[in-house]
């Protein structure tokens, strides 16, 4: 199978979905935007812990290396989360 018949594949699914069941679909189109959301989240803490970390170590500033590694906690809270919420618990 092709990428294209498998694309057609789903959306024909999707679109039977649609019609038979319009709540289950748009819950799908909610939970996959939720996950979305958290893993932009993910990247953005783990990017300002990394930037805050650094600038601590290098400026020899505790508050900037707190919020670094405050970050890089907020982010393995974040990740949790979200793999809990989406049943993936590995």
């Amino acid at each position: 199978m092709t990428d294209d018949e498998v694309r057609r594949k789903i959306e024909a699914l999707e679109g039977c979905l649609a019609r038979d069941d319009p709540a289950l679909l748009s819950r799908f189109r909610s939970v996959d935007r939720g996950d979305t959301v958290a893993v932009v989240a993910v990247f953005v803490l783990v990017g300002l812990g990394a930037v805050l970390l650094s600038a601590g170590f290098a400026a020899l500033s505790w508050v900037m290396w707190a919020g670094g590694a405050a970050g890089f906690a907020a982010a393995g809270v974040v990740d949790a989360w979200r793999r809990r919420r989406l049943g993936n618990d590995r």
